[in-house]
């Protein structure tokens, strides 16, 4: 379990179009905060080194998504924070340690995961830009744009199986699309419930889901796609 002694090592808003989704969750606003005792505020420095600047979302298991700022590397971060922590953020903070473990440019760098009991987060990559969904809800993809998408999800998902590890999570609401054109993949899940193969057909519906506004994978509804 990682420490809360400090850093240790793992997107979507809704003004603007930054987007920054909370570990393996689409943006849902209809989800209830959740309002704790700690719970963050504007200007607080986690574990002296990471800026709280503006709550963005909250995802639909209701952790909460901040941008904010690295202040030792004066970079800009996303920090979705859960509460409590403790055993109950095991899977999340696990999620992040495994992804932290994997380099490569079109998957969403993975920077700190901290258990501090009362509440658990993970520091990761700040990408300005829109997700696949988002950019697909304006009018599907040409093909050489869906194919270009398509493939980098492909090579994320090879750098993660020859690890060993199962990436779990691909859907058009974790694909990544930031503003200078990079293809990011986010918000990989721990949990032993997928496969390879899955994940291998799931950059089938990636590349469906770009050239026609369809979730093809019936058993696996996607929020806000429509399911062929």
């Amino acid at each position: 379990m990682p420490s809360s002694a400090g850093p240790s090592i793992d997107t979507i808003t809704e003004g603007g179009r930054v987007t920054q989704v909370g570990e393996g969750q689409d943006a849902d606003e209809s989800a209830p905060p959740v309002m704790t005792f700690g719970a963050p505020t504007t200007g607080e420095i986690l574990a002296e080194r990471y800026e709280l600047v503006e709550h963005i979302n909250n995802d639909s298991a209701g952790r909460l998504v901040w941008r904010g700022v690295d202040v030792i590397l004066r970079r800009p971060v996303a920090v979705v924070l859960r509460y409590p922590g403790g055993d109950s953020a095991t899977e999340m903070l696990q999620a992040a340690v495994a992804a932290s473990r994997v380099i490569h440019p079109n998957l969403v760098g993975v920077y700190d995961a901290i258990d501090e009991d009362e509440r658990a987060y993970v520091v990761r990559e700040w990408v300005d830009g829109r997700s696949l969904r988002e950019m697909v809800a304006d009018e599907p993809l040409d093909s050489a744009r869906a194919t270009a998408i398509g493939s980098a999800v492909a090579s994320a998902l090879a750098s993660v199986h020859a690890t060993g590890m199962v990436h779990g999570n691909v859907h058009p609401g974790t694909v990544m699309i930031s503003d200078d054109g990079r293809v990011v993949l986010a918000d990989a899940r721990t949990d032993g419930s997928d496969s390879q193969e899955n994940d291998v057909r799931a950059v089938g519906g990636i590349l469906y889901f770009a050239l026609t506004g369809h979730w093809p994978h019936t058993e696996a509804p996607l929020r806000g796609a429509t399911a062929g």
